[in-house]
């Protein structure tokens, strides 16, 4: 019973999966090949692209179909590990065309890339996609390269410009904390003066007003010396006022013992 049912099950999807095999759409014949016209041959065949260089697949793109044109629509790449060919490393740049091909025509595509990964070994996998002139709603693909490239890191060089502004800039870093240490650990302290340099200024005298003469008051008494005694205290005026004779000139040879002795025999032979 179980035999038979499938059975009966078998024969009515058969018809429903012919029906959509014949209404799938029928990919057209092309011929695709791939150059390298970059490659150098003292790599002995070996594919090598150097990181940061433009490398170059030139794409051969054949049409078989008598009677149905084509039209190219992009080309795309990828880098995968070869140990796992079903893992992508990285997806390259989509190379759009939109190129029709007639009948039994070719088309030669230049497929431009650089790269930027870390050295080794990877398989390369560029793949065209095309469609009918007929029908553009149906894209069809087909393999144009698959093979292993060495990528490598660009030879060292010293006139390299990114070299040279990495030594430009590391020198210009040691001449800034060499200048620093000088400054703070060997060159010795400044003392804080200031030598002069220009001459000293002279400063410009200006003229000067005459005062006039302050008269004396009604009150204020004037003494033969020309001021004003009344503002001066007593005890500074007495020792003056004992004085206020004229003192007797001293003899430039005699002394003032035989002065004083000459006058008391003036004065008794006066009396």
């Amino acid at each position: 019973m179980r035999f038979s049912l499938l059975a009966l099950t078998s024969a009515l999807l058969a018809p429903l999966a012919l029906a959509q095999d014949a209404a799938a759409p029928v990919a057209p014949l092309v011929e695709i090949g791939s150059t390298w016209p970059d490659l150098d041959t003292s790599l002995a065949g070996n594919r090598e692209v150097i990181n940061g260089a433009p490398a170059r697949v030139n794409i051969a793109f054949k049409n078989t179909d008598p009677s149905e044109a084509l039209v190219v629509s992009h080309v795309q790449g990828a880098w995968y590990d070869l140990a796992k060919p079903d893992i992508v490393v990285r997806n390259m740049t989509v190379s759009k065309l939109n190129t029709p091909v007639p009948p039994t025509g070719s088309l030669n595509i230049p497929y431009q890339f650089t790269t930027d990964l870390a050295p080794g070994t990877l398989g390369l996998l560029l793949t065209v996609y095309f469609t009918s002139a007929a029908n553009p709603a149906t894209i069809f693909q087909a393999l144009a390269h698959n093979a292993t490239v060495i990528i490598s890191d660009p030879p060292f060089s010293i006139f390299d410009p990114s070299v040279l502004f990495l030594y430009t800039t590391l020198l210009a870093l040691m001449a800034g904390i060499a200048y620093y240490a000088y400054g703070a650990f060997i060159a010795p302290p400044s003392t804080g003066k200031k030598r002069s340099t220009g001459a000293k200024k002279v400063a410009k005298a200006e003229p000067v007003e005459a005062v006039a003469p302050v008269e004396a008051s009604a009150g204020a008494t004037t003494s033969a010396k020309g001021y004003d005694e009344s503002w001066i205290p007593e005890h500074h005026l007495r020792p003056r006022s004992r004085q206020s004779g004229p003192r007797p000139s001293t003899p430039r040879g005699g002394s003032a013992k035989k002065v004083q002795k000459s006058k008391g025999v003036t004065l008794g032979e006066a009396i």
